[in-house]
């Protein structure tokens, strides 16, 4: 039976700032509901990480949605967002994300979120919000739903104020054993060989390496990648090229199919003006926040 919509029912709302201490109640409700809500969640730490927003959703004592904010520089950081499967489909994902939104609106932050492909629902709540769809990431996650689960997902951001430059330090690279991904970061054309070098062998992994300008015009032209958008590297604050290696994960990812609002418009097989066309469709003024 569908339920009502929430403005029609007595949810209750608690919003808990940066330095504000987690219950011990309602911390145990949280992980309850992590662990209700999928096979394998990733994000354990998320119930006590410090430095962030937290939106506790509640149907009468019991816990039902959660949500959170990680300021970070200009950006806001929408992190997590989950509603227990007893719950869903009556609009609470929808009235968190859009809490989360105006939360960042008030402090003059960006918003910044990756979200499932599983539905379209989130996508298209994303783009209500005034939010552009910067990527897709062929496989991101594995073993969230189930034990064999490969799914992709989308991120979405505010006004871009520029893309492609990386400028800082040289390059680096994160990996997460846990969730099986890397990311490498090619502030210049000479970290790409080393970020290729570094994904050797890791086809069960889901792999990218988001580029500056001259980096990202080789990857262009190598045939084991994929460009598939933007992204931001929340170290330097800044946006760059985003590619994806076309390993055994990724082809996975395509065997299971997408479910996705709109097409990934002429992301593949791209050349370096086309590369930066793409990028040319996202800029919007500096500083507002969306």
């Amino acid at each position: 039976m569908r339920m009502p919509p929430p403005d029609a029912l007595p949810w209750s709302l608690e919003v808990l700032g940066t330095e504000e201490r987690v219950r011990p109640d309602t911390l145990e409700q949280m992980r309850r509901l992590h662990a209700d809500s999928y096979h394998a969640y990733h994000y354990a730490e998320e119930a006590v990480a410090p430095g962030r927003w937290r939106f506790a959703l509640r149907d009468g004592a019991r816990l039902v949605g959660y949500a959170s904010v990680v300021p970070r520089g200009r950006f806001g950081y929408l992190s997590n967002l989950v509603v227990h499967p007893h719950y869903q489909g009556c609009g609470l994902g929808t009235l968190l994300d859009r809490r989360r939104a105006a939360l960042c609106r008030e402090l003059e932050l960006t918003s910044y979120v990756s979200c499932v492909t599983v539905g379209v629902q989130s996508q298209r709540t994303k783009v209500s919000l005034g939010l552009q769809r910067l990527n897709l990431k062929y496989g991101y996650r594995v073993g969230v739903f189930s034990p064999d689960d490969v799914s992709s997902a989308a991120t979405y951001a505010g006004g871009l104020a520029g893309v492609g430059e990386l400028a800082g330090p040289g390059g680096y690279a994160v990996q997460s054993a846990g969730q099986k991904r890397l990311r490498a970061v090619c502030a210049d054309a000479a970290d790409l060989p080393r970020a290729l070098a570094r994904a050797q062998g890791l086809d069960d992994f889901y792999v990218d390496l988001l580029c500056g300008g001259a980096a990202g015009e080789l990857a262009c032209a190598h045939p084991g990648l994929r460009f598939v958008g933007l992204d931001l590297d929340l170290e330097r604050q800044q946006y760059g090229y985003l590619f994806q290696l076309k390993n055994r994960r990724y082809h996975a990812a395509l065997r299971q199919g997408l479910d996705l609002a709109e097409a990934q418009d002429g992301a593949d097989g791209v050349d370096a003006a086309g590369m930066r066309a793409f990028a040319a469709r996202w800029l919007a003024p500096a500083g507002v926040p969306a």
